[in-house]
């Protein structure tokens, strides 16, 4: 029954107490309802004891014995997560559970009282204030009867009080009269509409620098993270002001409301002049509530770009000619240089980017183009506002570290194993060993000789241009560029002979068997396939690359022979051969 009670309460919450227009989607509002933490109450019986658990009496009430008891209720309610809030309204409720005679109008009052752990009816808590009826549910016994306590709750956050104390009482000479008395629920409900204010911003950048900065453009995006512990919509305002200019106002430029936790606004051109200090400043807005100011950030101004830098390398010299220096994988020094004000350099390369600090203007970077070849590698100056320079192209040249690779025999039919021959580049000396991959497939290692050199076998029946790539590597972990070879896969022929029909001549008879002698180059043939006119075709399996097969014609005339050589698979490794014959009639 008190779960059912509770519900249908919390029903009446919406109904009741929630105040006209005050809405979770309203500017600076919020909804919420907090619960008693604690409850005890005091009985006339037992002048100093107090009472904790189930219903509370209040009022005057007899046991089965017919003896008088009078009693108050003491709810404690907890306001330490509202420490800053402002209450629109606040509405404390509780839930009857029993009245002693319904014939009598409902008297209860609601009190603050001082703090008091352990109330009992020889020492009650003094009574400061009596809150305003608010209403309650038609009933009886009702599920809701509520009480304004906006002002006592209100005066208690501006005096930092943490909780607050309200008794359940009948008034004067009501007390003592049974027919008023009530029960009430275990838990007072207070409900409220409040608002906390936002959090003065922090973290401003401008052109996405943090405080302190040198910044450029003269249009910066400023931005500023924000928070609200009631995760309310937010506009701010940014205040911008100009350091060589102490008596002139800041300029203010708004942000309009929105869910974002960070405020955004880009500065109209022209704000901002070069070469000057200014300092920003912002705040939030939920509606309701302003935002404390943020700190003070300071930024300077500078939008002219450095020049564009000069860029020198002795390792790999300006437009070097053929065949070029270092490797693809070698390391090289590239100074940069530019105007006293630049923070870095910036470069980009076919294989290789990157930024690298400057020092008095000047910077060294040491890097590995990556690949060989005519080279170039752009480089732009930046100075500590993030103003970018023209770019310098620099060209060079990167010697070739490739390996020489041979494959032999060139061409051959399948089955026959190439041999490959490996010689270092004299450009990359001590390779200890290579990697090696056919027509793109998985690179495999393998040692290299002492002297540099290796050799090694690969072995495919592919009828296919094919190509073997190379690389090698030195104990230091440098890597030469790819080498490669070439090679291709003969597929050999097939012959077809006959003494008793031969080729394009008028022999034999019909129904007297010929024999026809099957021949291939190819050593992978295991078998041939033999067809005549189109009829089924006859399974020859090839012994050493041959075999005989016995026709017998059916008829005289012209006839077509289609020879297919098969491997053990069945796949087709030659070409078709073709024999034409003609039996005698």
């Amino acid at each position: 029954m008190k779960l059912l009670r509770r519900a249908l309460a919390t029903l009446l919450v919406t109904a009741v107490a929630v105040p006209v227009g005050a809405t979770p989607a309203q500017a600076g509002h919020r909804l919420e309802s907090v619960a008693s933490t604690a409850l005890s109450y005091t009985d006339l019986r037992t002048p100093f004891q107090t009472h904790t658990g189930g219903d509370a009496p209040v009022g005057a009430w007899r046991d089965q014995g017919g003896r008088l008891h009078v009693s108050e209720a003491y709810y404690r309610v907890d306001l330490a997560p509202y420490r800053d809030a402002h209450l629109f309204t606040a509405t404390a409720w509780v839930s009857e559970t029993a009245a002693n005679d319904c014939a009598v109008p409902r008297s209860t009052e609601l009190w603050l009282t001082e703090d008091a752990d352990r109330p009992t009816f020889a020492r009650q808590p003094r009574e400061l204030v009596r809150h305003p009826y608010a209403g309650s549910a038609p009933a009886c016994v009702s599920g809701y009867v509520a009480f304004d306590v906006t002002a006592t709750l209100n005066d208690a956050l501006a005096a930092g009080r943490t909780a607050v104390t309200f008794a359940l009482r009948m008034p004067g000479g009501k007390q003592w009269q049974v027919p008023f008395g009530r029960r009430y629920d275990d838990v007072l409900h207070v409900n409220l509409d409040f608002n906390r204010p936002p959090g003065a911003p922090t973290g401003i950048t401008a052109h996405g620098a943090p405080c302190g900065s040198v910044i450029g453009g003269a249009a910066p995006e400023l931005t500023a993270d924000v928070t609200d512990p009631d995760d309310n919509w937010l506009s701010g305002t940014f205040f911008v002001r100009d350091l060589g200019e102490p008596d002139a106002p800041a300029r203010e430029f708004t942000v309009e409301r929105a869910p974002a936790r960070q405020l955004r606004r880009t500065l109209p051109a022209g704000t901002l002049a070069e070469n000057r200090a200014y300092e920003v400043t912002a705040r939030t807005d939920d509606g309701d509530a302003t935002s404390p100011m943020s700190a003070p950030c300071r930024f300077e101004t500078d939008f002219t770009p450095p020049p564009r830098p000069t860029v020198s390398s002795t390792d790999y010299p300006e437009d070097g000619g053929f065949p070029g220096t270092g490797g693809g994988d070698v390391a090289g020094s590239f100074t940069f240089t530019g105007s006293a004000d630049v923070a870095e350099f910036e470069y980009r390369g076919a294989a290789t980017a990157g930024r690298v600090p400057a020092v008095g203007g000047t910077a060294t970077a040491v890097l590995k183009p990556g690949v060989e070849g005519p080279q170039s590698l752009e480089v732009w100056a930046l100075d500590r506002a993030g103003n970018r320079s023209p770019a310098r192209t620099y060209g060079f040249r990167v010697a070739s570290t490739a390996p020489s690779v041979t494959a032999t025999p060139y061409s051959a039919v399948a089955g026959t194993p190439r041999e490959v021959l490996v010689t270092p580049s004299e450009r990359i000396p001590g390779v200890v060993e290579y990697d090696h991959r056919l027509d793109g497939g998985a690179w495999t290692t393998i040692p290299a000789a002492p002297d540099g050199t290796v050799r090694f076998t690969v072995l495919t029946e592919a009828v296919n241009p094919h190509r073997v790539d190379v690389r090698g590597r030195t104990a230091a972990g440098v890597t030469t560029g790819v080498g490669s070879a070439y090679f291709v896969v003969d597929p050999g022929s097939t012959s077809v002979t006959s003494a008793d029909f031969p080729e394009e001549q008028d022999a034999g008879a019909v129904g007297v068997p010929g024999v026809f002698e099957l021949r291939t180059t190819n050593p992978a043939v295991a078998a041939f396939s033999f067809e005549v006119d189109g009829a089924a075709p006859v399974l020859a399996p090839a012994t050493a690359g041959a075999a005989s097969v016995t026709y017998t014609p059916t008829w005289s005339g012209f006839h077509m022979l289609v020879v297919r050589s098969l491997d053990a698979h069945g796949g087709q490794v030659v070409d078709d051969a073709y024999y034409f014959f003609s039996v005698a009639g």
